[in-house]
């Protein structure tokens, strides 16, 4: 049963909470999920361990669900994504949702599964199907799903989730790299200051990283770790969500790798650009407004530009904005 993508449409992940959650194969039960999942179901994580997946999902779909695991333990199905309903205590929820097997080992003991609330009604299937699911709103093959330890080395990683970053297939024996190895070393702030937030809250968390391809480009990723409460020795859950070359928003990140600005006014540069407010971005990158406030004068000091707006306007290449302008001619 291939993913299915409808055209036109995408959930947007970079504002989405991802929900994780592990499954035992064999039996069908949650072994960890993290709070986003949890809060779509709306009930405590500790009532959640050890129930069936199938509990929360529609009657008509659990045939489905349950093949899909059997399958991903016997190893002849990989991933499968689409639009279903799951049941929380407020009543049926519309979400994105995919399932990949998890680790090398055969038959796969373990799948991983990732959900997105919908942001708006579930489609229609456009066709015949032999699928309860619904066709989903995003392309499951440019999703990475993996679990990792304290020092955000993955310990588990699907196997056909390997080769989009660039990884050789993972073994028995495999030494899996650390998150900070899979990025480009200009990203190594925004991973070092993520990393020790996470040392000393609870939440999760995400940003945006260049990974490296296996074809050596570098390509933006949308990556979101949060903790995953369960007897596993994961203590954290990865989702990487893979972007085109051409998507909307990657030129804007060329134009701002190609000035001369430091990583911290990258960062901020960045969260601007993705429509963060200053006291947003401040939280984000636990400093104080004020901060983030004599970070952006310093830009638009260096940048020529006057405001947010206009700083805005020529990342995103504005017809007559060029770096260097004379910002005075605009005041």
């Amino acid at each position: 049963m291939p993913p299915q993508t409808q055209g036109g449409t995408r959930t947007d992940v970079d504002t989405a909470s991802i929900g994780l959650v592990t499954i035992d194969t064999s039996s069908g039960a949650i072994t960890s999920c993290n709070d986003a999942f949890a809060e779509v179901v709306r009930r405590r994580v500790s009532d959640l361990l050890g129930c069936l997946m199938t509990d929360f999902i529609e009657d008509e779909v659990k045939p489905v669900a349950t093949a899909v695991v059997e399958g991903i333990r016997a190893g002849y199905i990989s991933s499968v994504g689409g639009n279903v309903e799951v049941l929380g205590q407020a009543g049926p929820v519309g979400v994105d949702c995919w399932i990949l097997a998890l680790g090398s080992d055969r038959p796969h003991t373990t799948a991983i599964a990732g959900v997105i609330p919908a942001d708006c009604a579930a489609p229609e299937p456009t066709g015949p199907s032999d699928s309860a699911l619904r066709p989903a709103r995003f392309d499951p093959n440019r999703i990475v799903l993996a679990t990792l330890d304290d020092d955000w080395r993955i310990i588990e990683l699907a196997p056909g989730s390997a080769g989009q970053l660039g990884l050789p297939a993972p073994t028995a024996t495999s030494t899996l790299p650390r998150l900070h190895e899979l990025a480009s070393p200009g990203d190594a702030a925004t991973i070092d200051g993520s990393f020790g937030r996470r040392a000393s809250t609870e939440s999760s968390e995400s940003f945006t990283l260049r990974l490296r391809r296996a074809d050596e480009r570098w390509l933006p990723a949308r990556v979101t770790v949060s903790p995953q409460r369960g007897p596993l020795p994961a203590r954290f859950g990865l989702a990487v969500w893979l972007m085109d070359a051409e998507e909307p928003g990657d030129a804007e990140s060329a134009r701002v790798t190609r000035l001369e600005l430091t990583i911290r006014q990258r960062e901020i540069v960045g969260r601007l650009l993705d429509g963060h407010r200053v006291d947003a971005i401040a939280r984000d990158l636990s400093v104080s407004p004020s901060t983030v406030r004599n970070h952006l004068s310093a830009i638009f000091e260096k940048l020529g530009v006057a405001s947010q707006s206009e700083l805005v306007e020529l990342l995103r290449g504005a017809p007559g904005i060029e770096p260097g302008d004379d910002a005075g001619a605009r005041r």
